[in-house]
This record gives C-alpha cells, sequence and structure tokens, in this order.
C-alpha cells in the first residue's frame, strides 16, 4: 500500500498549491494568477490520476483492509466533485473564504485523514514512525494555509485588519504546534530527513514572520511582501517539504524512534504571551484550570492570545470553523443563532469566567452560534489546535473540559426552562436577582450591563413587555434610572430566588433567607 501513500501525499502537495492559486485568484476577482492556476490544475489533475491508479492496483490485489476500502471510495468520490468547485472559481461564484474551506475541510483534511489511516493498516510500516508523520503532514497543511491567507493579505492590505492579524496568529501558533508535535514523536532518520528544510534560508524567512507575529509587530515587517512575493516564498519551503514527505513515506518501514521519543511530551517554548502573566492568578480560580498543574498551564499560556475588543465586535459566526477557545476576563459576549428572517435569538449572555467555543474545540467541529461583544471586553484566546493536543496527553484538562462543557450544558437547558416555564414578572425578578448576586451588590444598585433590548431578548421577550414589568416593579419601590436599578432593601427579590440562584447567595439557607423553607422544599 506504500504506492497508495506516496502519491496521496503527491495530491495532497498538488491541492494545496492549487488552493493557494485558487485563493488569489478570486480575491483578485480573476485579474492574477489565472494561467498559474490552470497549470496547477493540470498537476492536481495528473496526481489525481496516479492515486486513483494506485487504488485500482491495490483493489485488484485485493490487498486493502475494510476501512482504507472504505476511506479511499470516499476519496474517490471527493476527487470527481472537483469539477464543481472549479466551475464555480472560474465563475466567481464563490468567495475567497469559500474556496478556502471548500479546499480544506472537502478535499485536504479528508485526504490526509485517509493517508494516515492506510499507513495505520498497513501492517509492515512502523506505527512510532507513522505517528510522528501525521504530525508531518499537519504542519506542512497549516503552512499551505499560511501561503494562501498571507498571500491574500499582501494582495489587499488585509494585513493592517487586526481581525486578519488575529487569523494569521492564529495559524502560525497551530504551525508550532505541528512542529514541536513532530520533532517530539520522530525517529532521528526522520529528523535527519527535514533538517536541511529547517535550515533553509527561505524557512528562516518564514520563521522571522512568525517571531513577528507572537509580537504582535508584524504589520510594518509585512510591508516589504507583495502577495506573489509571498507565495513563492512559501511554496519553496512547501515543495522542500514535499520531498521530504516523500523520502518519509520510503521510510515507513524502517526501525522505531527510540523510546524516550516515543513518550516524552514535544518540548515547547517557555515564554508566556504578552499579557497573559498577569491573568494567571485569575485563571487559577477558574474550574477549567484549577487542576493542571503551573507546567502544563504554562505551556497553554505560551500560545494564548489577550485581546481588548470594542462593544459590537463580532468574534465569530455560526458554521465558522472552530480556530481558537476564548476565556472572558472582563466584559460580556452574546452567544446568538440568526433566522433567515435576520431576526436573532440570543441563546446565552457570557461573562468574566466564562469560556467559548470549548466544545467545538474538543469536538473539532465548526462553531454552533455566532457571538458578539455587547461590552467592551478582554478576552484571553487559545487555539485550538493546542487545547486539543494538551486534552489527548492531559488527563486532568480533559476532565475539566469535559465538566465544563456539561456545566454549560445544564446551565442553557436551564435558561430554556425558565424561559419557558416562568411569566414576564418572574423572569425578569430572577435576572434582576441573579445579576445583583454577581454584582455583590450591598448598596441595592443594580447596572444593567449591556441594552434593555438585549436583556429583553435573552429573557425570550419583547423590548415593550420588559418595560412595562420594569414599569410596574417601580410601583413596588424599585427606582430604575437609565441603566442602573436601586432596590428599597436587598431582600425584595428573593421571592424569584430558586435553587440555580441561591448557589451565589452568601445568606441562602441561613436564617437571613426569607426563601429558606421554599427551597428546602425544592
Amino acid at each position: 500500500m506504500t504506492p497508495i501513500l506516496l502519491a496521496g501525499e503527491a495530491l495532497l502537495h498538488a491541492l494545496q498549491y492549487e488552493r493557494g492559486c485558487a485563493a488569489l485568484f478570486l480575491d483578485s476577482r480573476g485579474k492574477i494568477f489565472k494561467e498559474r492556476l490552470a497549470r496547477r490544475r493540470a498537476e492536481t489533475d495528473t496526481a489525481a490520476a496516479n492515486c486513483l491508479d494506485a487504488i485500482k492496483r491495490a483493489e485488484q490485489a485485493a490487498t486493502l483492509p475494510t476501512l482504507s476500502k472504505a476511506r479511499l471510495a470516499d476519496l474517490r468520490r471527493r476527487i470527481g466533485a472537483m469539477s464543481g468547485l472549479r466551475g464555480d472559481i472560474d465563475k466567481l461564484a464563490t468567495s475567497y473564504t469559500g474556496a478556502l474551506n471548500a479546499f480544506t475541510f472537502e478535499l485536504n483534511m479528508p485526504l490526509l485523514d485517509t493517508i494516515m489511516i492506510v499507513a495505520h493498516e498497513h501492517k509492515a510500516l512502523n506505527s512510532a514512525l507513522i505517528s510522528a508523520f501525521a504530525y508531518f503532514l499537519q504542519w506542512k497543511e497549516r503552512i499551505g494555509l499560511e501561503r494562501a491567507l498571507g498571500s491574500r493579505g499582501f494582495y489587499s492590505f488585509a494585513f493592517r485588519n487586526p481581525e486578519f492579524w488575529d487569523r494569521m496568529a492564529a495559524l502560525s501558533a497551530e504551525t508550532r504546534t505541528y512542529l514541536d508535535g513532530f520533532i517530539g514523536l520522530a525517529a532521528p532518520s526522520q529528523i535527519e530527513i527535514v533538517r536541511d528544510v529547517l535550515a533553509s534560508r527561505e524557512m528562516g524567512a518564514l520563521d522571522e514572520v512568525h517571531a513577528q507575529l507572537k509580537e504582535a509587530s508584524a504589520p510594518a515587517h509585512f510591508e516589504k511582501f507583495d502577495a506573489e512575493e509571498w507565495f513563492d516564498l512559501v511554496s519553496r519551503v512547501l515543495d522542500q517539504l514535499h520531498v521530504a514527505g516523500q523520502r518519509m513515506i520510503a521510510g515507513l518501514a524502517g526501525a522505531s524512534a527510540p523510546e524516550a521519543a516515543d513518550t516524552t511530551p514535544p518540548a515547547f517554548p517557555t515564554h508566556i504571551a504578552p499579557g497573559a502573566e498577569r491573568v494567571r492568578p485569575y485563571l487559577r480560580s477558574l474550574p477549567l484550570f484549577a487542576g493542571i498543574d503551573d507546567a502544563d498551564l504554562a505551556e497553554l499560556l505560551t500560545h494564548a492570545q489577550i485581546r481588548d475588543y470594542p462593544r459590537g465586535k463580532l468574534l465569530f459566526l455560526q458554521g465558522e470553523q472552530t480556530q481558537r477557545m476564548y476565556v472572558i476576563i472582563r466584559g460580556w459576549v452574546k452567544l446568538y443563532n440568526g433566522t433567515e428572517s435576520g431576526d436573532e435569538t440570543i441563546l446565552q449572555m457570557l461573562t468574566s469566567g466564562d469560556t467559548l467555543l470549548e466544545a467545538a474545540v474538543f469536538l473539532n467541529t465548526e462553531s454552533p452560534v455566532s457571538a458578539q461583544v455587547i461590552d467592551d471586553a478582554t478576552l484571553l484566546s487559545i487555539p485550538a489546535p493546542v487545547i486539543r493536543q494538551r486534552v489527548n496527553r492531559n488527563n486532568t484538562l480533559a476532565v475539566s473540559m469535559l465538566n465544563n462543557i456539561s456545566l454549560r450544558s445544564q446551565t442553557l437547558i436551564y435558561q430554556i426552562e425558565q424561559n419557558r416555564l416562568k411569566d414576564a414578572r418572574a423572569r425578569v425578578g430572577w435576572f434582576l436577582l441573579k445579576l445583583s448576586l454577581a454584582q455583590g451588590s450591598e448598596d441595592g444598585r443594580i447596572r444593567l450591563p449591556y441594552d434593555k433590548s438585549i436583556i429583553a431578548s435573552y429573557l425570550d421577550m419583547r423590548p415593550e413587555t420588559f418595560s412595562r414589568v420594569l414599569k410596574k416593579m417601580r410601583d413596588e419601590g424599585l427606582d430604575v434610572h437609565n441603566d442602573e436599578i436601586t432596590l428599597p432593601n436587598l431582600k425584595i427579590l428573593c421571592e424569584y430566588c430558586d435553587s440555580y440562584v441561591a448557589r451565589d447567595c452568601k445568606r441562602a439557607g441561613t436564617h437571613e433567607c426569607p426563601s429558606k423553607e421554599r427551597l428546602g422544599a425544592a
């Protein structure tokens, strides 16, 4: 089955090239790279034909295990469907992002997975060498994505946009993660194959860009590049890695790496990302990070980013591939889903200590929701591959992640139930009580953290209904002035307490609790 592996890696390399050319063709609206795209398509077609021929010969020899046979059949289908994507690109009927995602998630990643399944089912190959090779392919794929994304940035000057910068920095962190994973698992023979690539002038230039990205100072550094120069620079790196990949496949039946290389985790840099050190004690207070040791937390923080986001900033959209997991340091973020009519349903309102996208990161899926900052916020984020890699080798973090996901799911279910079972007045009272406890209000003052229209949507009512409820509460002594509410006494909202809110109340269950008997009965 080695011919399938060699042909599959060659096809993956060709698709990475075609993806990069298609990206620049679409971003320029067909002004550049038309001829180069045509040449790369011809090379992809040749590589695809060779791959299909290798599959056919293996099928005729009846040497394919069941799982490999199924995955190769799926690969044959995906190759046949490429013409539809190419047609949309030629007609400019798809966006840069749409084409990039189609190549990456419909072609490249399934092909990469198929290569690894075939390799693992090949009994004559060494499993330890295969594991390192898997990291090698993932490393090369991220560099291919850097070529496509960076080329777009240089053509349209998007690198001056902080959002583009975040994406490049995240991709750079992923690239480094997979390189470190490869180095940590590789046998000396595999390290020797890539030694010249790592020491090349082209890789040095790419490493310099990565260093600038990590220090958040790259825009000025990037002024020296244009789109085609960047494309050609990264292409030379990828061509070198393609040769290395072919050599590595030929050696997969060799001796295994030393035992230490199989069991020692990859070495990561000790430099903690700027700004992350100051929030380390805060992260330690969160259930997700409380149980992991200092070394593991420090490793996570080497890849972390801390950014301030203004009100109204869109973080990500439903259906986007999950790039990072977020931890809210301060501020408020809403999670919502849109409807075909343009309306939105607010699912959750998150604030300090809450996390975003942990389930999607854990499962390596697309984001099930959209997220928007609704009050100036500071967020710490960690690249998704970094989280997944640490979860795979750290049981404590894995259990904490599962507990966090379960707690968030229970909270969401509870919120939905409350909105269905309680009348409008009870929902508003419950929300104000919860807010009062969260803010630690001892003087009876509650600050509404975001617009009343958002609160109404969160409580599943119309804005005018929310206003009517507040007006009735004024008659009972609540003073409502703009975004501040003053209570006549701290216990006036206790009638809206339930077992969920009581967990945050220091008076719950004591002689000071007016709802003690009701909560006890519940």
